[in-house]
Formats: structure tokens, sequence, C-alpha cells
């Protein structure tokens, strides 16, 4: 029996409801059923669904990216509030996508080149639309130990798990994994069946992802008749939902054999004594690993999954790329890291240690090196100042990615003479430069505070800017991912936010927008606004002013109510799109609003007046 689902009216709503399509997922995978949730479009079209994907996909550099038509965020958000909610509903509702413009991005690591598809902005907002609206659904169906593209995990999580295999289960006999062009040979037809096995009901839902993924390509007269777009907003989760198929063919074996006792302990116990043969597998998107305790083990399994894949997915598994290996004996490469056991104190006699592979290193070193050269080929020093902090940006993302590996300094040692002197070469050309101690210079402070290591750096404006360096990194312990963690409850929320020491999120305050829509509602025409600042921005970006004043207006302090609440421009002379951002809206009580637009004098020095007076001249 398919689900019912009421239509969200505020963020508060939306969150309720993403939990409850969760929690009923998962509730019907408990005991063994399989979820139905029919009238998906009427909520992915409804206002509070688009708005969200907007304000997402605004954060998104992609999103500055044009499509085929040549339209970015920023388009969409200069337009009026009833214009774009109206345009993403009626293109839903007559779905036809619009052709995907194809660059080609390097691989890591490799010469060839990876296909990257951008689909119009229109397009990838009605992705997000979706996505958000199918994930919680899924996500409560996808196995435990899948870590690529979701949400509360990372490749981190892979790692670990991976590592407590090898440490703690004591089987070392491992398949890595290698599907042949995965993304390019997803079954359209099959993908299909499976959404709908996992509780996508909507047929006009399905027919939807089905026309967007038979999206066309610039300047190529074929349809697509397989696979997924990379860059897609959809492709990661359409990716896990396939593959869940395989998770499933693989943990039958071993994780999630029907046995007929009570707890996990018990039932591996069980499996042990009847003489099953240990199979565990961690996958990140396509990319996977399956432990095993034989090789004989190993090969014969390695021939299942190659018949499986071809039979049941239609996907190609590389004999060639897929090899075995023995952990004790030569190390895997998993995510761009190299992991393997070591004779030691461990239980079983050997320890796991992991290192980043310098193969995936190497280029990334030389990219940064160039970036390094390239310092002095900008003219103006604001922009020198820029690429340094881009620079920098690079080597922290660099270290941030592979801190969790055990023996990172080890790797990353390699490199950092050779990156320190190519920075002092390259700043000593633009400017008198000098060594400091890291915990001297002014940029980086949280990082470079604890570490005395000299760093190239030059003096600006009596700040001392230096360019990091790579070996600035320690090794870091992650604990094996928490499954209570979801955004998709309220405790497995709050268990995320207390890991991440984060500050909840706020609900936006969309109750607010209720009340000033009606002022916009009277001043329109056709859903064209009379007013150019009231655009979709200002209509989005309303409730986080208000949030961030806590509902207190910006000049007498006191709380007015909704009704009489009013989101002022502290100044209209910004460009059109700086304007309506944030920090450039406030907070006021009707009374305070109308007197910021009076021209009638002010008498008196009172704090409030001297207020209205400041916001007055910087509206004139």
């Amino acid at each position: 029996m398919a689900q019912q689902l009421t239509v969200p009216k505020s963020e508060g709503e939306l969150r309720e409801l993403l939990d409850k399509m969760y929690s009923i997922s998962k509730e019907k995978v408990k005991l063994n059923k399989k979820p139905s949730f029919k009238d998906l479009i009427e909520i992915i079209k409804c206002d509070e669904v688009i708005i969200s994907a907007i304000h997402k996909m605004k954060a998104n550099k992609g999103s500055k990216t044009p499509g085929e038509n040549g339209k970015t965020i920023d388009d969409i958000l200069q337009m009026g509030y009833f214009e774009v909610v109206e345009m993403i509903a009626n293109k839903l509702s007559k779905y036809k996508a619009g052709k995907i413009r194809r660059v080609y991005i390097p691989k890591p690591g490799k010469t060839e080149k990876r296909p990257l598809g951008i689909p119009n902005i229109e397009d990838r907002i009605i992705q997000e639309c979706i996505r958000m609206v199918i994930e919680p659904i899924l996500e409560a169906q996808f196995f435990e130990h899948s870590y690529g593209f979701r949400p509360m995990r990372s490749s981190a999580h892979a790692l670990e798990r991976v590592s407590h295999i090898a440490k703690w289960v004591n089987i070392y006999w491992v398949i890595e994994g290698d599907i042949s062009k995965f993304f390019d040979k997803v079954n359209h037809r099959k993908l299909l069946n499976i959404l709908w096995s996992m509780g996508i009901r909507d047929k006009r839902l399905l027919m939807i992802i089905k026309e967007m993924l038979k999206a066309g390509i610039v300047n190529e007269t074929e349809i697509n008749g397989k696979g997924t777009p990379q860059g897609s907003i959809l492709s990661p989760i359409l990716a896990n939902a396939y593959l869940t198929k395989f998770d499933e063919f693989i943990t039958s074996f071993y994780e999630k054999k029907k046995m007929k006792v009570v707890g996990n302990k018990h039932r591996y116990d069980a499996l042990k004594r009847k003489g099953f043969k240990q199979v565990f597998i961690v996958r990140y998107a396509d990319d996977w690993v399956v432990f095993t305790n034989s090789k004989e083990s190993a090969e014969k399994l390695r021939y299942r999954i190659q018949k499986f894949l071809k039979e049941n997915l239609s996907l190609e598994l590389s004999m060639k790329k897929t090899k075995i290996t023995n952990m004790r004996k030569q190390p895997i490469k998993f995510l761009g890291f190299e992991i393997k056991c070591w004779r030691g104190k461990g239980r079983t006699g050997y320890v796991v240690r992991s290192k980043p592979d310098i193969n995936r290193i190497r280029p990334k070193i030389r990219q940064i090196l160039g970036e390094i050269r390239d310092i002095n080929s900008y003219p103006l020093e604001e922009e020198k100042l820029i690429q340094i902090h881009n620079i920098n940006s690079m080597i922290r993302g660099l270290i941030e990615y592979y801190k969790y590996a055990t023996r990172v300094n080890i790797v990353f040692n390699k490199f950092s003479k050779m990156m320190g002197w190519s920075a002092f070469k390259s700043l000593s050309k633009w400017r008198k430069t000098q060594w400091v101690r890291a915990c001297d210079s002014t940029n980086l402070q949280l990082v470079h505070s604890e570490y005395t290591e000299k760093l190239a750096s030059i003096k600006v404006r009596g700040e001392v800017i230096a360019i990091t360096n790579i070996n600035m990194v320690r090794w870091t312990k992650i604990a094996q991912k928490n499954q209570d963690e979801t955004p998709y409850s309220k405790e497995g929320r709050l268990k995320y936010v207390m890991r991440m020491k984060k500050r909840p999120l706020k609900e936006r305050a969309m109750e607010l927008n209720i009340h000033l829509n009606q002022t916009i509602i009277l001043s329109c025409k056709n859903g064209a606004q009379k007013d150019r600042f009231n655009n979709f921005e200002y209509h989005m970006n309303r409730p986080y002013a208000f949030n961030r004043d806590k509902g207190k207006c910006r000049i007498c302090g006191l709380y007015p109510n909704k009704k009489n609440v009013k989101i002022h421009h502290i100044t209209k002379k910004l460009p059109i799109n700086q304007v309506n951002k944030v920090k450039n809206l406030m907070t006021v009580c009707k009374k305070c609003y109308q007197k910021i637009h009076s021209r009638s004098r002010i008498e008196g020095d009172s704090e409030e007046n001297e207020k209205i007076l400041k916001y007055r001249e910087l509206m004139s």
C-alpha cells in the first residue's frame, strides 16, 4: 500500500516529511518488505523544495558554470520569485531535458580524461529537487558499508572499515574491483526497475528520470541509450541505487546471510561453525574491495562477481584490472590510498598501515608547483595575493583528504623541500622574501600556530603572508562510521553535530515569507515584480537575515510579530547581484521601517534616532 504524504509549507515541515519517509522506508526493510511512495511529483514541485534546492545549489561553485543555454544560478536569482517557482513547476509538468554540454577533465594519476556533463541550470535545479525527495527513501535501504556520495559519510570511513576488517576479522585476501566504464554502461531500463522496487512508485517521476538519462549531448546526434552522465546531480544517488543489487549479492554470502538466530555476533559464530567462508565488501561508489579468507575463495568469487554483473546489471568486470591481493605481502590500492598488513604487535601478529598512493599524489604536486610558478604572471598585487590563497587552499585540501593515512607524513615529507624552495624562488621575483616560522605568519593561523617549520613568506601591508607546506599534517584517527548518524532523524543529526563539533543548522523562518509575500503579490501584475530588488534571491535570503537578527528590530530592539516585521535593504547602491545578500539585509519593525523611508525631520539625539539617520544616509 502506497504511503500518503502531505506537501510541506515550511522548512520545518519539509524536514519532518523527509524524516518520515526515511523512517517508513527503514521500518519496511526491517520487516523484509518494500516501501511504496506515490505522488512524489507534488512534493518535488512545491515552493519549499524548489527554494531549498536553489539555496543548496547557490553555495556550489559549479552553479556558476553555464550549461548549453548559457545561464547560471545568478540568472535564476535575479528573476522574480513567482516567475522561478512557476517556471520549475511547469517544466516538471511537461518535462523535456535540455542538451548537455560536455567537457573533459583529467583522471587522477592518468593521461586519459573523464567526460563531464553540464546540464542547463534549470535541469540542475530539477535534479536537485528530485534528489532531495528520493534520497531519504533510498538512503534507508543502502548497504551500511557503502560510503560514496552519501550524506555524513566519507572516504575516511571506507579506509577505516578496510583497516578494521584486515586487523580484527583477520582475513587478508582481497579482490580489488574494477568495473569497466561503469557510468557509461548503466542500463536505463534496469535502473528504473530498481528504483521502482525500492519504493519510487510515481510513474511520472520515473519518466522524468528516464528523460534526464536520455538527454542528448551538444554537437552529438546520438541519443544516450545507456549510462548516467558524470557531473549530473542525480548520477551519484542513481549509481548507488543501481549497485545496491551488487551489495545484496555479495552480502548474501556472509554479512547478510539469512540465519534463524538473533544478533550479528551469534549469527557470525553460527556461520563459522557451518563452514561458510567469510566475505566482506567495502564500496565507495563504483570503487570496491571484497575480503575473503583464501586465494581459492577469492578466485571463485571473482568469477561469480563477473557473471552476476554481466547477467543482472549489464556491467563488465575488467578481469585484467581486478586483482587478487594478499595484503600481508602486497598493498591494495583503494581511493588513493595504499593499505597493507605488516608484522607487528597486533592481536593477530599484524598491524595495518596506510599511506597516500604516490602515483596519485605526484600529478597533484605538479599542479600545485605550476600554480606557485604562475604567481608572477598576475600583474596586480591583489591578484597575486588571491593566487597565494588559492595555492594554500589546494595544499590544505590535499592534507585534509590524506591525513587519515597512518604514514601520511612519510610520503608528504618527500615533497616538502621541493615545494618550499619553489615557493621561495617564486615569491622572491615579486618582493623581498624571507623564511619565517609558521607560527609567526599572519595567514592560516588555525593551522600555522601549531608548527615551527620555516615557510617562504613576504610582508604585505604589515602582515606576514606565507605559502603553507604539505608537511604540516598529522595522522588523524577516525572512528568507524556510526550507522545511527543520518540527516533524516533528530537523533542522527545530533550524533553527527556532536562528532563534527558543529552548530546545529537553524531552520529558515519560512513562515515569515507567508506574510511578507502578501505585499509582493499586491505589487505584482501577471507574476512580474515592479520592484527589481524583490527578486528570488531577496525572497530566499529574508528568513536568514531574520534568523541572524534573532527576530529583533535593529533600530528599536523590540521583537515585532510576523505581521509587523520588515526586511530592509541597508543600501541599494550595490550591483543587483550583491544587493540581496544576507549581509545587506536587516530586520526592522514596521514603525522603524517607515521612519527610515520618511523624509520628516527627526528631533533629539537618542541612540534610536542616530540609527535611523545613519540608515537614511545609506539609503540616499
